[in-house]
């Protein structure tokens, strides 16, 4: 039995019997209601695409990643494989299936309650609105990210244990296949888990139809078609997908900066970040792993808890609670698409330190962080400006996350889940695309772009004072920055 789903990025999508019951559980329809890119459509409108659409796309690109691999691949290593293909459909579909509200902002936000509590501006740390005897101790690991929610739905969901089971797959093992922690299982991990998998194959197609910008839309339907393995069944692919692959990872660069890290979608990441933190702190969502857990065990409590659920939260601390204004302005900021204002900002090309001893490789990056949120403080404190109202906002991106020199034949069995591998032909092995003087990311993956930016959020929206507040502050700083860059 089969499933057909008419999708408008990759055309007509076939899901198979277990796939297609695992997509009509409570934890996958769940994900109709969560925004892939958060509140990115508020700036781009077509760009409201969600999860659920996103998951089918990515486990339809596994799929088709596997087709390839049994036509390039030598066939007894298509055979040793043959019963772990049908599973990494399976992984792909599932992949975001521990997503919160808001995907990666939620879970950022989280991860800062329970390990901050000095020492930053956020309205969480401040303690406005938050009830201090119910602050966690400091560098607790009390939460998990949506890649442990995801492993621990997978175990303990009963709709997909079910599924899972009366298809013949066992869920403890599915879900150590999701969290890549058996080494047996690394050599097709780069199919679920790498610079260009399944699923970023996916998002920056969708991202690039659906927000405009056309970054992502090169040609993924061939790069997709030569994935292969090598002599040693490591995933890669063929030596013609190269220069698609390093075409790709350029193009990745540039949608990062035009769709997530758009000056206006920061923004409002900002107040939706301080919203989420006033509703942990007034109690109204509990974000500890115990508490999550007991969604995922009553079922429905966890089906509810998406985007709009956060947004009827938002709207009942509009209407019940005491707040501070710089509180009451980032909620109406999402409400009312009010958002903060850039008054400076600084993008870099910076080359990666090469410390021993494996040191930060972005230690120029932090240093001048440190002196920008330094400066902030102090502009605030000389022109009486609420410190709340200003951000420093910071990015640190890489054309790849493959830097690495080491030899293609290391021994370590996650290797292969890192980075771009392109078959040698010759020697059969995968190489790293890095590793080619004639690529373009073999150059760009010493540098990385070093984003600092400040944010104001006016009182109440009103911006009339935005543009003085700009000229002051690019002023004060002068003498210890460079002229900023244009918004």
């Amino acid at each position: 039995m089969f499933k057909d789903i008419a999708d408008p990025v990759h055309g007509l999508i076939r899901l198979t019997k277990v796939e297609a019951e695992l997509l009509a559980t409570r934890a996958m329809q769940r994900l109709h209601n969560i925004h892939q890119l958060g509140l990115a459509y508020l700036v781009f409108p077509g760009a409201n695409y969600t999860r659920h659409a996103h998951s089918i796309g990515a486990c339809h690109n596994a799929g088709r990643m596997i087709d390839a691999i049994q036509r390039n691949a030598d066939h007894e290593l298509c055979k040793k494989y043959h019963e772990d293909f049908s599973k990494y459909r399976i992984l792909a579909l599932l992949h975001d299936i521990g997503h919160y509200p808001f995907s990666h902002a939620t879970e950022h936000v989280i991860a800062d309650y329970f390990t901050t509590t000095s020492g930053s501006t956020s309205l969480f740390a401040s303690g406005k609105g938050v009830d201090q005897d119910q602050q966690p101790a400091p560098k607790a690991k009390q939460y998990r990210n949506h890649e442990e929610m995801g492993a621990f739905i997978i175990e303990n969901d009963e709709e997909v244990v079910s599924v899972l089971k009366s298809n013949g797959y066992d869920p403890v093992e599915i879900s150590e296949r999701f969290r890549l922690t058996k080494p047996e299982y690394s050599p097709l991990s780069g199919i679920i888990s790498s610079e260009l998998d399944c699923d970023r194959l996916d998002y920056l197609r969708r991202t690039a139809m659906n927000s405009g910008a056309p970054y992502g839309s090169v040609d993924i339907s061939f790069l997709i078609d030569q994935a292969t393995l090598d002599n040693d069944g490591n995933f890669c692919f063929r030596g013609k997908a190269a220069r698609s692959a390093d075409h790709l990872l350029v193009s990745r660069f540039y949608d990062y900066m035009q769709v997530p890290f758009n000056k206006t979608a920061v923004a409002l990441e900002w107040s939706l970040m301080e919203s989420l933190k006033l509703a942990f702190g007034l109690g109204l969502i509990k974000p500890d792993a115990f508490a999550m857990e007991q969604r995922v065990s009553r079922g429905s409590d966890w089906q509810i808890f998406d985007d709009q659920y956060m947004f009827a939260s938002f709207r009942k601390i509009l209407s019940e609670s005491t707040l501070s204004p710089v509180q009451a302005d980032h909620l109406n900021a999402i409400a009312c698409r009010r958002p903060a204002k850039l008054i400076a900002s600084w993008d870099t090309l910076r080359s990666k330190s090469q410390s021993e001893g494996g040191a930060d490789q972005y230690t120029e990056h932090a240093a001048k962080r440190k002196t920008l949120t330094k400066i902030t403080s102090e502009f605030c404190e000389a022109h009486g400006l609420d410190r709340e109202r200003m951000y420093v906002w910071e990015c640190k991106v890489k054309f790849t996350k493959d830097g690495s020199d080491d030899d293609v034949e290391s021994s370590d069995p996650s290797y292969f889940a890192d980075g771009v591998h392109i078959l040698d032909e010759k020697q059969g092995r995968a190489r790293r695309l890095v590793k080619r003087g004639d690529m373009l990311v073999s150059t760009l993956s010493k540098a990385y772009l070093s984003g600092l930016r400040i944010y104001y959020m006016p009182e109440r929206g009103d911006t009339k004072h935005v543009g003085t507040i700009s000229q002051e502050f690019i002023a004060f700083a002068k003498d210890r920055f460079d002229l900023p860059t244009l918004p």
